[in-house]
């Protein structure tokens, strides 16, 4: 198995264009939740239940026969700009869900995600309204931009 086969990208645009402002605004407004030495953060949206409900839909587009187990769903945000000192990191979610996805609200050209599997890696460049899924387990580090806003939302499910 390639790394390749282990993640997959859907682009979300035609569901979400019309509230992707509203969305970024909400990330913004939630940066007071961000603690320090931490790269995420809770973000408060009205649209939370909608977008967990696209993300589990497209879930089952790529992993079939999957049940979601009882999870309190919340929404995480990566947002990186010129105020964001933090450094870029290898981790996994491996503790927190089986499956891990990232919905790129606003990109950043050669600001992406490297994924790394056992000694292989992969960089992933998606384009705004993506996203991407992959195991709770796949190590991932997000490359940041120190100049321009780069924003992201992060989900998280456990399933069987």
């Amino acid at each position: 198995m390639t790394i390749k086969n282990i993640y997959h990208v859907h682009n979300l645009r035609k569901e979400i264009k019309d509230i992707k402002e509203e969305l970024i605004s909400d990330c913004f407004k939630s940066t007071e939740n961000r603690v320090k030495g931490s790269y995420n953060y809770s973000v408060i949206t009205k649209y939370k239940d909608q977008l967990y409900s696209l993300f589990i839909d497209t879930c089952k587009k790529y992993y079939k026969n999957i049940q979601v187990l009882h999870t309190p769903f919340k929404l995480w945000s990566y947002y990186t700009d010129g105020d964001y000192h933090e450094g870029e990191v290898w981790h996994n979610h491996i503790d927190t869900c089986s499956l891990c996805g990232v919905l790129y609200l606003k990109t950043v050209k050669n600001c992406g995600i490297e994924l790394r599997h056992k000694n292989k890696t992969a960089y992933v460049e998606p384009r705004t309204y993506d996203l991407l899924i992959f195991p709770g387990f796949l190590e991932h580090k997000p490359r940041i931009s120190k100049t321009k806003k780069r924003v992201s939302l992060q989900f998280e499910i456990f399933t069987q």
